[in-house]
Parts: structure tokens; C-alpha cells; sequence
């Protein structure tokens, strides 16, 4: 980095914390891979501590909230990277969500986004996650970027 203005992704848990407005215990993502302008890639890894976790696996809520970290990882990098304002996103609409398993604790979940559409303040994308090649859950999710 040079002049607090990332030009690669390191890929290290500090450097995620810069990209998403969430702090521990309520971080979903450990590393961010991949942030183009349609994709955005990152890995979480399930530890016996995180909050969404119960009997020993990641919960509904963990998935969509590593899901939605995701995005905002993204979003955060390339605000940075073209040195402009981090903005805060909610969840505005989840549409055809599956969930196929409940990853167990030491899963390791790769969390894929294809951003498809921006209409005003909402971004519309598609995500997945995967344990390996093995899909653990999908869906559209749609945020809502808050403009000052």
C-alpha cells in the first residue's frame, strides 16, 4: 500500500477490518481474494467462538452474514483504492435463498459474488459459497448503500 491507498489485496484479517464497518466477534470474513468490478471473492474459516455458530455448525445467519460482508468487503476496497468514502450497506432483500448444508466448525468457506445490477441506491448480486468445490448455499442479495 502507498499513501493508505491498497493497489493489491494482501489478503491478511487486518487488512479486511479496513474494507467492512463490522468488528469482532461479529466479523463473517477472514480474508478478501478477489475485488474487480464485478466480482468479489473471500474466505472465512469456521471457528468454535464465532457467534453464528451452534452445535458445533455455522447457522443460517452466519452463511447470509458472510455473504453480506462480502460485498461490503468489496465495496470497501474499491473505495479506498479510488480514495473516496466508505459507505455503509443494509440488506435490503434476500430472494432465492438455499442452503444446502451447515458448514461444521474448521470449514473452510470461499464466498463468491457477481455483482449484476445497480439500480440507484441498491446493488443487486449474486452469491455462493463453497466448502472446496461443494456449494453450501446461494442467492440474490440486494443492499442498500447509504448516500449522506
Amino acid at each position: 500500500m502507498t499513501s493508505g491507498k491498497p493497489d493489491r489485496i494482501s489478503g491478511s484479517n487486518a487488512e479486511v477490518l479496513a474494507y467492512i464497518p463490522q468488528r469482532p466477534p461479529f466479523v463473517f470474513i477472514d480474508k478478501l481474494l478477489e475485488a474487480s468490478e464485478n466480482k468479489i471473492v473471500a474466505s472465512f474459516e469456521v471457528k468454535p467462538d464465532n457467534l453464528l455458530v451452534s452445535d458445533g455448525r455455522l447457522t443460517e445467519g452466519g452463511i447470509i452474514e458472510a455473504m453480506a460482508q462480502t460485498i461490503a468487503a468489496g465495496a470497501g476496497f474499491k473505495a479506498i483504492a479510488s480514495e473516496t468514502e466508505v459507505k455503509i450497506g443494509y440488506i435490503a432483500a434476500i430472494r432465492n435463498l438455499q442452503i444446502f448444508q451447515m458448514p461444521e466448525i474448521g470449514a473452510s468457506l470461499t464466498v463468491s459474488v457477481m455483482l449484476v445490477n445497480q439500480v440507484l441506491d441498491i446493488t443487486i448480486a449474486e452469491t455462493e459459497v463453497l466448502i472446496g468445490t461443494e456449494k453450501v448455499a446461494s442467492c440474490e442479495m440486494r443492499i442498500f448503500i447509504k448516500n449522506d
